[in-house]
């Protein structure tokens, strides 16, 4: 019932992996994720993240930087609710060097 994606870098490949498996699911579900991929929005570089490429469409490469949360909540949210999961809660914040890391936490609540 507990995800942790510690990527340090990209972690949406992991998290679309996990919720692309048809498998025993809890109820309840908790995510927390060191996620690096900010630092490639804030270089302008986000067009260049297959991970952000749709984003990168939706909102254009300089909006990435200021907007990354938002992009990482509605994007779990997204991989989430393909196994009937919803966000229930969320935290995030940004950290490290110059801000170019973000962490993340999302508590999901599956519905049978």
């Amino acid at each position: 019932n507990f995800l942790d994606v510690d990527a340090w870098g990209d972690p949406w490949p992991v998290l679309a992996a996990f919720f692309d498996v048809e498998r025993e699911y809890p109820d309840k579900l908790a995510v927390v994720v060191t996620d690096g991929l900010r630092l490639k929005a804030k270089t302008g570089s986000g067009w260049n993240a297959k991970s952000l490429s749709r984003m990168t469409q939706a909102l254009g490469n300089d909006a990435l930087y200021d907007s990354y949360l938002d992009i990482c909540q509605s994007e779990l949210a997204r991989l989430a609710k393909s196994q009937g999961y919803k966000l229930a809660e969320w935290v995030g914040y940004y950290c490290g060097y110059m801000k170019q890391m973000t962490h993340y936490a999302a508590l999901l609540n599956r519905s049978n």
